[in-house]
């Protein structure tokens, strides 16, 4: 995206994690001159959290907390 064509888009959407990469394209959006307004920040989970299948295990351990998340 250069700066002569940023302002063809109505929205741009910014996945946000909250980490340095995302808030400098925040701030580069910004300082270019697109409107705040148009712009909407979806928070993105990048480090997963618990119950998630981030980092398991091929060992079982996947489905058993799959299941323990489903009769909570």
């Amino acid at each position: 995206m250069t700066p002569e064509n940023i302002n063809y888009w109505h929205y741009i959407l910014v996945m946000l994690s909250g980490g340095k990469d995302s808030i400098a394209c925040l701030l580069d959006l910004i300082n270019r001159g697109f409107p705040p307004e148009r712009i909407e920040l979806w928070h993105h989970i990048v480090d997963g959290r618990e119950g998630s299948n981030r980092g398991a295990s091929s060992n079982g351990t996947e489905n058993r907390d799959k299941k323990k998340i489903l009769k909570n």
